[in-house]
């Protein structure tokens, strides 16, 4: 199945045309294709976002437009955002307040399908006209999809970032085997060895990703426990040296917020020694992957969406317990 995403098609558009994107009619109709839309509504509110965010006069039925790359993605993915909540009988949804209330983070498109995941929305604005969104919201996340003239998915489950040093090659391809598992099971991960085939700043796409994540996956390893401990050489595993410094340095910073947020996990075969100690591998709670299967990840599966194996029952009420009298001492009276 050939996945394309909406940020690869644009950066592709931005690298042809000098770091800035052509928004024309010819995009819109592939846009409007992919969506299953009326292409002339979806022309509309491409363009009142345009002038929304560039403050542009161009009117895209008369000449394309070249804006920044920035300008481009909140205009493309808002209009997939308006689209969606039209859709969902939101009505009219001001031009910019759409990316609030539905933030799409990411889209991608297959031969079947639209993939939109999505970020908890932001707070709807005041007189806008949009109280009853949340509600709709909330019923079409529920329910998992959204149809338009294709199936469009909505995907709302946890950002997670994997960090990982590479060991050798057989420890890539199972944490990309892991990887692979939490993504069909609806968890919203991101792996360098899906970063794309463009040059990359790893550095800044770690931070980047590492920033926005909910959760981070610390997958134990030797190589890792070296590098988190700082024991590694300065040539070996930078990338993990890198992250893990950065990781490092935000649970310094914030520890209540981190330890929360950091998870290390266990592959089969690995140990718990394989967790750097700044993860608190003995004292804190650590994540065995028993076997890359739905079964053998439950547990880390649980503690990305909140559901604990087990829930205290209610609190029920004291009962009356009388006292009761001891026995008379036999021959007393």
């Amino acid at each position: 199945m050939t996945v394309v995403t909406l940020d690869d098609w644009l950066a592709h558009l931005a690298s042809a045309a000098g770091d800035r994107v052509t928004l024309d009619t010819a995009l819109v109709a592939e846009l409007a294709g992919a969506l299953g839309v009326d292409e002339t509504e979806l022309l509309a509110t491409v363009q009142d976002l345009l002038d929304f965010h560039a403050g542009s006069a161009v009117d895209l039925r008369s000449g394309p437009a070249k804006v920044a790359a920035p300008v481009a993605r909140a205009t493309v993915f808002g209009s997939i955002a308006t689209t969606v909540l039209r859709h969902l009988g939101a009505g009219d949804v001001p031009a910019g307040t759409a990316n609030l209330l539905f933030p799409v983070e990411r889209a991608e498109f297959t031969t079947g399908e639209l993939v939109l995941h999505v970020r908890p929305p932001g707070a709807v604005p005041s007189g806008s006209g949009a109280a009853g969104v949340p509600a709709l919201l909330d019923r079409a996340r529920r329910a998992g999809e959204v149809v338009l003239g294709r199936r469009i998915r909505l995907v709302t489950g946890p950002k997670v970032f994997i960090s990982y040093a590479h060991d050798d090659d057989g420890h890539k391809e199972t944490v990309r085997a892991l990887a692979e598992l939490l993504v069909r099971n609806g968890i919203d991960a991101d792996l360098d060895q899906w970063a794309g085939a463009g040059r990359q700043d790893w550095q800044a796409w770690a931070t980047s990703l590492i920033s926005r994540a909910g959760f981070v996956l610390v997958v134990a390893s030797p190589a890792y426990r070296r590098v988190g401990d700082g024991f590694a050489k300065t040539n070996d595993n930078r990338g993990a040296q890198a992250e893990s410094a950065t990781i490092r340095d935000l649970l310094h910073r914030d520890r209540h917020t981190w330890t929360a947020k950091l998870l290390p996990v266990v592959l089969p075969g690995r140990s718990i020694d394989d967790i750097p100690l700044f993860l608190q591998p003995y004292c804190a709670d650590r994540y065995h992957v028993t076997e890359l299967s739905d079964t053998g990840i439950e547990d880390l599966l649980r503690a990305l969406t909140g559901q604990p194996r087990y829930v205290r029952p209610a609190l029920g009420a004291v009962p009356h317990l009388p006292p009761r009298s001891l026995p008379r001492p036999p021959g007393r009276h």
